[in-house]
C-alpha cells in the first residue's frame, strides 16, 4: 500500500456538500481516509468567480499512479464536472497531490503535483494532517505553507472527522 494525498476543492452549486460527500466516496472507493479541516479560499488564476470549498485527505492505495488519477477523474466526472475554462468554476476538483515518495513527471501524470508550493489553499489543509509531510522535491509540508509567495485568503471553516 502507497500513502497518497488528495486535494479537494468545489465552488459551484453547494461546494461544502459537495467536498463532504467526495470525501464519502473517496472512503467507500479506497478505504480509512483522513480529513483536514475544510477552508474556504479565493479563487487564483481566475479570480472572476465564487470562493472555492478546500480541503486535503490521506489515504492509502495498492493501485499505480496513473490508475489512481483515473480513479479521481472518474469520481470528478460522477459528480456532473464537465471540461470547462482552465482554473475556472467548477463542481468537484480532485487532485492527486502526493504518491508516496514518488518524484515524477509523465504524459497526463506528475507528482507531486507541479504547483503545490504555491498554493496556501493546498498547503494549509495538507498541513493540516501533516506539517513534517516531505513533500519530494520541494520540502516539508508545513515550512512551504508558513513561506508560500503567493498571497491568497484562505479561512479555516469546518472541522471534519475522519472516514
Amino acid at each position: 500500500m502507497v500513502p497518497v494525498a488528495v486535494g479537494l476543492g468545489s465552488n459551484l452549486g453547494d461546494p461544502i456538500q459537495n467536498v463532504k460527500r467526495a470525501c464519502a466516496v473517496l472512503a467507500e472507493r479506497f478505504g480509512p481516509i483522513r480529513m483536514s479541516p475544510l477552508y474556504r479560499t479565493s479563487p487564483m488564476y481566475v479570480t472572476d468567480q465564487p470562493d472555492y470549498i478546500n480541503a486535503a485527505a490521506s489515504l492509502e492505495t495498492a493501485m499505480g499512479p496513473r490508475e489512481f488519477l483515473r480513479q479521481l477523474k472518474t469520481i470528478e466526472s460522477d459528480f456532473g464536472r464537465v471540461p470547462s475554462e482552465r482554473y475556472g468554476p467548477r463542481l468537484l476538483d480532485l487532485d492527486l497531490l502526493t504518491y508516496g515518495s514518488l518524484n515524477f513527471r509523465g504524459a497526463g501524470v506528475s507528482i507531486p503535483h507541479p504547483r503545490l508550493q504555491e498554493r496556501l489553499f493546498v498547503l494549509a489543509p495538507l498541513a493540516d494532517l501533516d506539517r513534517e509531510l516531505l513533500i519530494p522535491g520541494q520540502g516539508i509540508v508545513g515550512d512551504l505553507a508558513d513561506h508560500v509567495f503567493v498571497e491568497q485568503s484562505v479561512e479555516r471553516v469546518e472541522a471534519y472527522a475522519d472516514l
